[in-house]
């Protein structure tokens, strides 16, 4: 899989149990049919995937926490594609915005405005932010603080970034706007919610024992 090839294609296969990845309340039904399902659109899948192999294929520090990591990034990833399909038909979107969304998810951390993403695929500011909401049901911003959240989510519950490291590697200009704006997301703060998760992680391997 690290090898590197003069071929114009390069095809990975990855298999993953979602059920030993992402909580049993969060499972998606379509992981329990245990039946294939094709999603045509599927970029943004593409940074989750390379950073899963860079955890496969190299050696890096928290190896452990970043397998978990990178393999519950894709499966979440590909929870929510399957969301946007309905039986029978292929996932469908606007190019313009299909292109927007990767630019967001592949640059967290930039925080891209409007015009930057409007300029990007070539149309006006008014008509992409239209455009934009239409087809994803919230605005560009309120689309990147959510996937800033939630990967947030996951970095407090699955490494031991400090929470300052955190809020500065997905843009955040401080601590203290990062749990506001976390905090208003979920609902707690980044402290009591890292607190929680690994709390309840450790009496969960207590029972265990």
């Amino acid at each position: 899989m690290a090898a590197s090839s003069t071929a114009p294609y390069h095809f990975y296969f990855a298999a993953l149990a979602p059920a030993d990845i992402v909580p049993p309340g969060d499972l998606h039904p379509l992981w329990r049919q245990r039946q294939p399902f094709v999603i045509t659109d599927a970029g943004s899948m593409v940074t989750p995937f390379e950073l899963f192999l860079r955890e496969v294929t190299t050696y890096q520090p928290l190896r452990t926490a970043g397998l978990t990591y990178t393999a519950a990034l894709l499966v979440i990833e590909a929870s929510r594609l399957a969301d946007g399909r309905q039986p029978g038909r292929h996932l469908a979107m606007h190019p313009a915005i299909a292109t927007a969304k990767r630019l967001i998810e592949n640059h967290l951390a930039e925080g891209l405005t409007v015009d930057d993403l409007a300029a990007a695929v070539h149309l006006s500011p008014a008509h992409f932010a239209e455009l934009f909401r239409a087809e994803i049901g919230e605005t560009p911003g309120r689309y990147r603080t959510r996937l800033r959240v939630e990967r947030a989510r996951l970095l407090l519950s699955e490494t031991d970034l400090p929470i300052t490291t955190i809020a500065t590697d997905l843009g955040y200009s401080s601590s203290q706007h990062f749990a506001t704006v976390f905090r208003h997301g979920t609902g707690t703060t980044p402290t009591r919610y890292r607190h929680k998760i690994t709390g309840r992680a450790h009496h969960s391997s207590v029972q265990g024992l």
